[in-house]
């Protein structure tokens, strides 16, 4: 990753190729997530995917889960998917699937119960 924070503007009209690191790195990835993923925006999805009061979504980025949730009619939340007290994850997502959405009007930690 060291070698592209000096790339310039210049240096991008040609094709920029990826070192085989890029994809196959643990290194690199932790890099890429310290140095970008970190620092813009996000995409979690769009507000026509939680129309109604509990409608929920999970966004997962690296090691971290966010929560979003339609809390009012007018007012979306975004919580870290987590129990503050134990770590775990207050809604799972499905393993195979980007996230996890439904309906739920509080959530609960399956630990805590």
């Amino acid at each position: 990753m060291d070698t592209l924070s000096n790339v310039s503007v210049e240096d991008l009209a040609e094709p920029l190729t990826y070192p085989v690191e890029a994809h196959t790195s643990r290194e690199y990835a932790k890099a890429e997530a310290d140095r970008l993923w970190s620092k813009v925006w996000q995409h979690a999805g769009r507000v026509e995917d939680i129309p109604n009061v509990g409608d929920y979504l999970t966004y997962d980025i690296g090691e971290d889960s966010f929560l979003i949730v339609r809390a009012a009619p007018d007012k979306i939340r975004a919580f870290y998917n987590v129990c503050s007290h134990r770590g775990r994850q207050l809604v799972e997502t499905p393993r195979g699937d980007h996230s996890a959405r439904g309906q739920k009007r509080g959530f609960v930690c399956g630990f805590h119960a």
